[in-house]
């Protein structure tokens, strides 16, 4: 891991959301490289398990799991039929602007509901996909009348969580958010020293 913070640490090696680690204010900001090496080939859930032990040696990190009612958005489908197509390849998902529109490529439902609530997005809640779609798609999402205006448009999100500029584009694609609330594990962290052990 290269210039990560110790947030991204944490969700990584407890395979968590941004939104699912509470208690934040305690952990440093800083950024560090991490280095690990396995003694031979492991499954990701075993390196997932080492970054945990990992963290919890160097930082002296203590953590608790709890499960909390939080406000989010559900992603569902509409009574009209998808505009999503099946994608064709293997690659990783990936998000790219293209004119005034966002195209994404081997995405899943479950990974674009992780992106709403991220920049550009800037969702103000958590997107849980229930849409019930299987398999990962290819699909653009028209935002803007150009590049010009997407960045503009993006920009203003940074400030504005009005979810209601997606609307639209969501319907086209056969796609709705529904405000609700869902029961959600968390993890707190009660514990976490500001400078890492020495290696």
């Amino acid at each position: 891991m290269r210039n990560v913070t110790l947030r991204s640490a944490i969700q990584w090696a407890y395979d968590v959301r941004d939104f699912q680690i509470a208690g934040t204010a305690a952990l440093p900001s800083s950024r560090y490289d991490i280095t690990a090496k396995a003694a031979g080939p492991v499954p990701a859930g075993q390196l997932r398990l080492m970054l945990q032990s990992l963290v919890a040696a160097r930082f002296q990190l203590a953590l608790h799991r709890e499960t909390k009612d939080l406000p989010v958005y559900a992603l569902h489908t509409t009574n009209r039929e998808t505009k999503l197509q099946p994608a064709t390849s293997d690659a990783p998902a990936t998000m790219r602007p293209a004119g005034g529109s966002l195209e994404f490529r081997n995405m899943s439902m479950a990974e674009f509901a992780d992106r709403l609530p991220a920049r550009p997005f800037s969702f103000d809640r958590p997107v849980i996909d229930k849409t019930g779609l299987a398999g990962k798609f290819d699909f653009s999402m028209k935002l803007a009348d150009g590049i010009v205006e997407l960045k503009r448009e993006m920009e203003r999100r940074d400030l504005d969580h009005d979810t209601s500029v997606f609307t639209a584009p969501l319907h086209e694609l056969g796609l709705r958010l529904q405000p609700e609330k869902a029961n959600l594990e968390i993890l707190v962290i009660d514990r976490v020293a500001k400078v890492p052990r020495a290696n």
